[in-house]
C-alpha cells in the first residue's frame, strides 16, 4: 500500500504494527522511509531505536508507554517524523533521565528533518522532546505535561522551528536546580567549537504553563532567535535570554534575537515572581563589569508583561536588561510590575527605550516603584516616548518615580538621554536621580 505523509512530499509505504511481537520488531521489519502505523498500545521494556528515515503515526489511538526510566524514542537517524502519536513514562516526580523522544546528532553527523507533530507526551523524568545537533526540524502543535526539567530542550540545533506546542507542569524535583518549558542551549561542558551555539530557530504562538521553579522559555547563548506569539502563564521567570557557558571559553550571549508580541502572565499578584523577560549578556569576570565578553543584541517589541518582578529581590523588574549593546525595548505593556517595569541593570550601551507603557508599579517592601529604573555602571541609555499610568492596585507605595537611579555622576560610566515625550505625570518623582 502507498500513501502520503501529510507535510511530507514524498510517498511512502505503509506498514502496521498488528502482527509484530513488539514494537522494535515492527520498526526492524520497515525499510527506509516507510511509515509505520502504530494501531495499539505497547509496553515497553527497553528504548525503541530508529536508525533509519521512518515516519510513525497514529490515527487509531495508538500510544507508548514505557516501563522503566529509559528514553521511549532514541532517533539516530534524520529523516524521522512522529505523527499523533501518544508516549508516557514514569512521572515526574522523582529527577532521572528518561526522555519521551532523544535524537542524537553530533557535530560531524547532525541529524536532519526531525518533525514531531500532534502527539501527547507525559510524565517524564527529565526531558519530553530533547535534541542534540539537530537541523532543519519541526516541533508542531504538540500538547507536553507533566516533565521533570526541560519539556523541549534543543543543544546546538539549527534552522528550527517550534510552533504551536502546549506544554504544562515542569515541576524541577529534587535533583534538579533548574527546569525549562522550552531552551535553545549548548553543551556547556565542551568548547563552543565542539558544541556550537542554537541559532536561526522560531519559537512562535506556544502555550508555556506552571514552570513554577525556573524559566518558560529560554535561550543560552543562542543566535537569531525568534520568541513571538507565546503566551507564558505561571512562570518564576517567563522568557530568558542569557548567556551559556562553555568550557575554557568565555561564555556565549544570545545575539540577533527579537522577542516580540508574547504574553507573559505571572498568574500571582504577591511579587513572588521574577522577571517577565530577562535579557542578560556575558561578562568576563562576574565581579568586574569592565570586561564584557559578549554584549547581547537585539529587540523587546510589543509583548504584554503581567504581575512579574520580586518582593524580596530590589534588583528586579518585569524587563530585566543587563550587558546589552544597541538593544531595542519599544511598544511593550507593562501591568503591575514590582518594583520595576524596566531594570536597567549594568553594562547597556546605546540602549533604546520607546513608547513602552507602564501600569501600576508597586511594592510594600522595596523602597522605590519606577517604570524605568537605572542600576549601576557602565551604561548609555534613551528614553523616548515612554507612559507611566496609574489604575487601581492598591500597595504601600505605587508609582514612586517614572525613571529612577543612583545619581549618574556616583556611577562609572552611566548617561541617561530623557527625549521629549515621555510622560511621567503619573509618578510622585517623574525623573529622580538622588
Amino acid at each position: 500500500m502507498v500513501a502520503g505523509f501529510a507535510g511530507f512530499s514524498l510517498r511512502e509505504t505503509v506498514k502496521s504494527d498488528r502482527q509484530a511481537d513488539s514494537l522494535q520488531a515492527a520498526v526492524d521489519a520497515c525499510e527506509p522511509g516507510d511509515l509505520l502505523e502504530v494501531s495499539r498500545t505497547w509496553i515497553t521494556e527497553g528504548p525503541i531505536i530508529l536508525d533509519k528515515p521512518l515516519k510513525i503515526s497514529s490515527t487509531t489511538g495508538g500510544s507508548v508507554r514505557t516501563s522503566g526510566d529509559y528514553h521511549a524514542f532514541v532517533v539516530l537517524s534524520g529523516g524521522v517524523w512522529f505523527k499523533n502519536l501518544s508516549i508516557s513514562g514514569q512521572g515526574a516526580e522523582l529527577a532521572g533521565t528518561q526522555s519521551a523522544i532523544h535524537a542524537r546528532g553530533d557535530l560531524e553527523r547532525p541529524l536532519f528533518q526531525l518533525r514531531i507533530e500532534g502527539c501527547e507526551i507525559a510524565g517524564f523524568s527529565k526531558y519530553g522532546i530533547e535534541g542534540w545537533h539537530i537541523r532543519d526540524f519541526t516541533i508542531l502543535d504538540n500538547t507536553i505535561k507533566d516533565i521533570a526539567y526541560g519539556a523541549v530542550m534543543i543543544l546546538s540545533g539549527r534552522d528550527g522551528v517550534i510552533e504551536g506546542n502546549s506544554i504544562h507542569n515542569v515541576t524541577q524535583p529534587k535533583g534538579f536546580s533548574n527546569s525549562y518549558g522550552i531552551a535553545l542551549t549548548h553543551n556547556s561542558a565542551v568548547s563552543s567549537d565542539e558544541a556550537p551555539r542554537s541559532e536561526q530557530i522560531a519559537i512562535r504562538n506556544n502555550t508555556v504553563e506552571a514552570v513554577t521553579k525556573w524559566e518558560g522559555i529560554d535561550t543560552h547563548g543562542g543566535r537569531s532567535i525568534l520568541v513571538e506569539g507565546n503566551e507564558v502563564l505561571n512562570c518564576r521567570v517567563g522568557i530568558a535570554l542569557v548567556p551559556g557557558a562553555n568550557a575554557d571559553d568565555p561564555a556565549l550571549a544570545p545575539r540577533d534575537f527579537l522577542v516580540r508580541a508574547n504574553t507573559v502572565r505571572s498568574a500571582v499578584t504577591d511579587g513572588s515572581r521574577l522577571h517577565g523577560i530577562q535579557v542578560a549578556g556575558a561578562l568576563l569576570e562576574n565581579s568586574d563589569l569592565s570586561q564584557v565578553a559578549e554584549y547581547a543584541t537585539g529587540a523587546v517589541e510589543g509583548n504584554t508583561i503581567v504581575g512579574h518582578g520580586s518582593a524580596t529581590i530590589a534588583n528586579s523588574g518585569a524587563i530585566f536588561i543587563r550587558t546589552t549593546e544597541g538593544l531595542r525595548v519599544k511598544g511593550n505593556t507593562i501591568v503591575e510590575p514590582n518594583p520595576a517595569g524596566i531594570l536597567c541593570y549594568h553594562t547597556n550601551q546605546k540602549l533604546s527605550l520607546q513608547q513602552n507603557l507602564c501600569i501600576d508599579a508597586w511594592s510594600d517592601t522595596h523602597l522605590y516603584t519606577s517604570m524605568i529604573r537605572v542600576v549601576s555602571d557602565y551604561q548609555s541609555i534613551a528614553v523616548e516616548k515612554n507612559r507611566l499610568l496609574r489604575r487601581a492596585r492598591v500597595a504601600l507605595r505605587v508609582n514612586t518615580a517614572g525613571l529612577s537611579g543612583s545619581s549618574a555622576s556616583g556611577r562609572l560610566g552611566v548617561t541617561v538621554a530623557v527625549v521629549p515625550g515621555n510622560d511621567f505625570s503619573a509618578a510622585l518623582i517623574p525623573v529622580g536621580f538622588p
